[in-house]
């Protein structure tokens, strides 16, 4: 079905980015086949599909919004991204949570608590795979910049935007972030997060330093708006 609704990336068909998704497949180390498929889709985004039978290969979908709007380097952060969910497995939790409340319905015999560990998890395996984006650019700019044009939309060349700018807006949003909480019920932590993680990541000078900035964070995340009772939950 895949195939006859998207592009499908081949050697052949386009050369250079099968090549870069190699080159980033190498690049982590990654043995495990995948499909790389670009999908007709305004939204600028990404999605990995785990594989369970050996027979069949892994599946990487990139958007064409996502294809169009980032550079070579800024779709090495998003491919390599993706398959920072694929080696850390993060499907298999998803799908025995999914197995377990497949629905709204089932969801309201889920103890609080336990909802709000798999909203934690989720959070913090977008962050886990930033860090192989990371890995597979090699350049911190690069990151940043991808974030916040799949955030916005908007072509920060273009508009000239400059990553200073960029870095010191972050900086404010994130002091903000600190006194009122970060929690926002999707999938994905809010920019300012992602990108002060991999700022410690790449920049961090011990692993001390680096566990206590992202503990900082996962505070930030885990802390709620909606009250103490739902603070102490988490």
């Amino acid at each position: 079905i895949k195939e006859g609704t998207s592009f499908k990336v081949s050697e052949k068909l386009l050369p250079d980015f099968y090549a870069l998704c190699e080159e980033v497949k190498e690049k982590l180390n990654y043995k495990e086949p995948i499909d790389f498929y670009i999908t007709g889709h305004s939204e600028i985004n990404a999605c990995a599909a785990f594989s369970y039978d050996v027979n069949y290969p892994h599946m990487i979908e990139i958007y064409s919004g996502a294809y169009n709007l980032l550079n070579e380097d800024e779709l090495k952060y998003l491919v390599g991204h993706e398959i920072g969910h694929l080696i850390d497995g993060d499907a298999v939790i998803t799908g025995i949570f999914r197995f377990l409340y497949p629905d709204e319905d089932s969801l309201e015999n889920c103890p609080d608590f336990l909802i709000k560990r798999y909203d934690l998890y989720e959070q913090v395996a977008e962050l886990s795979a930033d860090r192989y984006g990371y890995m597979a650019c090699e350049n911190l700019d690069t990151c940043v910049k991808a974030i916040f044009k799949m955030a916005s939309g908007v072509d920060l060349e273009k508009m000239n935007v400059s990553i200073s700018a960029l870095m010191e807006e972050n900086d404010r949003h994130l002091d903000c972030l600190f006194n009122e909480g970060g929690f926002t019920g999707d999938s994905h932590p809010v920019d300012p997060i992602r990108v002060r993680a991999l700022e410690l990541f790449a920049n961090a000078k011990t692993q001390t330093a680096l566990n206590k900035g992202m503990n900082d964070l996962i505070n930030i995340l885990q802390t709620f708006t909606f009250g103490e009772l739902d603070d102490a939950l988490a």
